[in-house]
């Protein structure tokens, strides 16, 4: 039969069979736990610091995004398909030079949805006919 022995550099039992550290490993691991700890506190004003800065930069991307909108708007206005023009506030409709009126209400013929499109009717002019002779008998 074949055993195996380890054995534990710098471990101390105690009494009970535990292992105590010895007072060389104890002083190690305080000296550790407090350059730990240094390190954690430099960390987190690390973060702060970082935290902060991000904080800074979300108000000026939302402060450029805004000001991107109102350049968006003046540079490219509204559609005017989509929205009518408003009447200008606190004028009365007599004395604004007739941009209060209604479209339409100037020839009493009413506009239906397809009154622009097709082709427009001629048939209100004169006719005649006019005969073109080319030399060489080309059109």
């Amino acid at each position: 039969m074949l055993c195996c022995v380890a054995v534990g550099a710098g471990v101390v039992l105690d009494a009970e069979g535990a292992e105590a550290p010895s007072g060389n490993g104890l002083a190690a691991a305080l000296e550790e736990n407090a350059r730990l700890r240094a390190e954690n506190a430099e960390l987190r004003v690390a973060l702060a610091q970082v935290l902060a800065r991000d904080a800074e930069r979300d108000a000026e991307l939302e402060k450029l995004r805004a000001d991107f909108a109102v350049l968006q708007r003046m540079l490219f206005g509204r559609s005017s398909e989509r929205s009518r023009p408003e009447p200008p506030a606190g004028g009365d409709a007599a004395g604004d030079g007739g941009q209060g009126r209604d479209r339409g209400s100037g020839t009493g013929k009413k506009r239906g949805p397809g009154a622009r499109a097709g082709r427009r009717d001629y048939s209100h002019l004169p006719r005649f006919e006019v005969f073109w002779d080319f030399p060489g008998g080309g059109y």
